[in-house]
């Protein structure tokens, strides 16, 4: 299984409720006629700022194919089909394209492969965890594993995932970690979040849309 995570950014003239109406109601169908061998295609939007500043995109879109031959086509139709055109032209209408960042990941733990989405109502929270490329130190993944596993209990489910480096596109930071809590449950975890290190790591509440939870 190949997965990606796509940083999309709106266009700087709408605002996020307007991106993301014409994500889901015009841009998700017209692309799912067409990604060949996609298994998992998970929007989540962001929704508020709990810890840290605005974050520099507006959705992040969890991307799973089948194998490298299956991204390979979807390249492919992209860049020359007229189902590819269809997309890339839609992509104009609400999506800032040169600010667009994807990067390939891989889980660490003491997260694993996604699984079901929990009960309606739970709160999902996207921590962005570690500084960027240039700045190794304390908040590293392995160091947030050891940190975070002791809280979650807490949690009716997470999953996370270590962005890969890619040439010439320094990672914002090193790993996200999704978090699903009761709604009662968000404040005293983000209490909790911000003692423990040095850095801690910045915290969005996302709204997700799964039209292939993988």
């Amino acid at each position: 299984m190949i997965r990606t995570l796509a940083l999309l950014v709106r266009r700087p003239d709408i605002d996020r409720e307007t991106f993301r109406r014409h994500y889901e109601s015009v841009h998700t169908p017209l692309a799912l006629q067409s990604l060949v061998g996609l298994r998992r295609y998970v929007r989540n939007h962001v929704v508020e700022v709990l810890d840290g500043p605005d974050p520099p995109f507006d959705v992040l879109t969890e991307f799973a194919y089948a194998d490298h031959s299956s991204v390979e086509q979807t390249m492919a139709m992209l860049a020359s089909s007229e189902a590819g055109e269809r997309i890339r032209r839609d992509e104009l209408e609400f999506m800032d394209k040169p600010r667009n960042a994807f990067f390939e990941v891989e889980a660490w733990q003491p997260g694993g492969d996604p699984v079901q989405p929990p009960q309606q109502g739970a709160s999902k929270l996207a921590l962005l965890v570690g500084p960027a490329d240039e700045s190794p130190g304390a908040s590293a993944p392995e160091v947030f594993d050891m940190e975070l596993s002791p809280l979650l209990h807490e949690a009716i489910m997470w999953e996370s995932w270590r962005l890969l480096p890619k040439p010439k596109l320094a990672r914002p930071w090193r790993a996200v970690a999704f978090v699903w809590l009761c709604p009662e449950r968000v404040d005293a975890f983000r209490s909790r979040l911000s003692g423990w290190l040095a850095a801690p790591p910045q915290c969005l509440r996302v709204e997700e849309h799964a039209s292939l939870p993988g």
